[in-house]
């Protein structure tokens, strides 16, 4: 066997050979690669497993279960029911009481106005009239006299009489100068009782007026209390309604509020379960890694060795069996042949 075949056999079969190897180690070498990889998911797969089935397990049963349909608001319990409904009621039974307080002391006002214009009068001149002019002042001097006018008619008078009637001259003018002196004394004696009883009774008028004005203040503030104690029950009243009525609007906006969470509860429970289960179960699923496919051939890469060996070993044998022809090129320093072969139909440059 010539050496050209020789060539020509043992190119193809080395080249097989050294493709079908080195693919094989690439192979080898991509699928460890991708065992490690996937080491953490082969690891966790027997726990994610179990995850997967007793998350899908308690989904199906509480979506079996449902949301609680049992109550959620307590209301008003029976004694704050009827707390509320006494002050109520109550508050119902004064707004009568109210009125009539403020009615009857809604005068306070005219009345300070009188009393005001009362105390700043002449008082004294009124003390002054009064005195001189109440017929109890004739009574008091009189009755302040009582002695002074038994004595004067009773004794000095009839005793000038009865000495000018022993004179013989009963009209005599000494008997007239007597009398004139006894009663001037005696007017003397009632003008300063006189004086001393009106002092008396204008000081009891200007007493008398002062503590007047002082009843009057007195009673009016009173009434002003009164009016004030209405006014006050009036907004206590209100508040007393205005509580009841909204702790009775509070217990209704609960039930409302509670029938208004069961219906969405119910509404949404599964939906929601089902969001829970995506984001706590299927959401933490590990996430696989995108992975080079594995295009290492064995088969491919002997056939391309065996084929490329093949061409190198017809190289060879051309080399040997075949003279070369040609010409050094001078401007690449190459020697180029011009034997055209059945496999290089075009110039060939080594």
């Amino acid at each position: 066997m010539d050496i050209g075949t020789i060539a020509a056999i043992a190119g193809p079969v080395i080249g097989g050979m050294m493709g079908n190897k080195a693919s094989k180690r690439d192979a080898a070498a991509q699928n460890y690669a991708t065992m490690m990889n996937a080491r953490a998911y082969e690891d966790a797969r027997p726990y994610i497993k179990d995850m997967y089935s007793g998350g899908t397990d308690a989904l199906n049963n509480a979506l079996g279960i449902g949301a609680y349909s049992g109550s959620t608001f307590a209301g008003m319990n029976p004694v704050a029911r009827e707390g509320f409904d006494y002050m109520t009621q109550f508050g119902r039974d004064r707004m009568g009481n109210a009125q009539g307080f403020m009615g009857a002391g809604g005068g306070f006002g005219s009345n300070f106005g009188r009393i005001y214009d009362r105390a700043a009068g002449p008082t004294l001149d009124n003390a002054i009239g009064y005195a001189t002019s109440s017929p109890q002042a004739s009574s008091l001097i009189d009755a302040a006299m009582r002695d002074s006018t038994r004595q004067l008619n009773e004794q000095t008078m009839p005793g000038i009489n009865m000495a000018a009637s022993g004179s013989g001259n009963t009209r005599s003018s000494r008997a007239g100068v007597a009398e004139a002196i006894a009663q001037r004394s005696y007017d003397d004696r009632r003008a300063d009782v006189g004086a001393d009883v009106y002092k008396g009774l204008v000081d009891r008028y200007i007493s008398s007026n002062n503590s007047d004005i002082n009843n009057m203040m007195n009673a009016n503030a009173g009434l002003k209390n009164t009016y004030g104690i209405g006014f006050g029950m009036g907004g206590q009243i209100g508040d007393m309604l205005t509580k009841s009525g909204n702790a009775f609007q509070t217990n209704q906006q609960g039930f409302l509020d509670a029938e208004r969470d069961a219906f969405v509860r119910d509404r949404d429970f599964a939906m929601n379960k089902y969001g829970d289960y995506n984001t706590k179960i299927l959401g933490r699923a590990p996430q696989s890694s995108n992975q080079a496919p594995n295009y290492n051939n064995p088969y491919t890469a002997t056939m391309g060795g065996a084929m490329a060996g093949f061409g190198l070993g017809k190289g060879f044998a051309d080399m040997f069996t075949k003279p070369a022809t040609g010409f050094v090129d001078p401007n690449t320093g190459y020697y180029n042949s011009f034997n055209p072969t059945p496999t290089v139909g075009v110039s060939s440059y080594y």
